[in-house]
């Protein structure tokens, strides 16, 4: 099983708004994740470039965003075969959300 997993690497103030430098990757096991050619996270439509995608296993396939508020995040994982996976997770900035990130765990079944 993939999980998707997010973690706050900063946060500060801009024009009286609280804002979060993030990071959002995948964990799963070692096997698992050496399978996947590439992710695609599918952000949420205010963004400026709201499709970002990663190939680099070095990073768990992660991407490095800035934001100011918690979304649904759409994710496509493609493995080497060229099979595609989708799943969706709720970005937690702890804003208390338990619904949400009950609802959209950003668990992912690869087969």
């Amino acid at each position: 099983m993939i999980t998707v997993k997010s973690k706050i690497l900063k946060k500060y103030r801009k024009s009286g708004t609280n804002w979060y430098r993030y990071r959002v990757f995948l964990t799963g096991e070692p096997n698992e994740l050496s399978n996947i050619k590439l992710v695609k996270y599918y952000l949420h439509e205010s963004f400026a470039n709201p499709i970002h995608v990663s190939s680099d296993r070095d990073s768990n396939f992660d991407i490095k965003l800035r934001g100011w508020g918690e979304y649904l995040i759409k994710i496509e994982i493609i493995d080497k075969l060229g099979n595609s996976f989708h799943g969706e997770y709720w970005l937690d900035l702890g804003f208390g959300f338990e619904k949400d990130k009950k609802t959209y765990p950003g668990k992912i079944k690869i087969t």
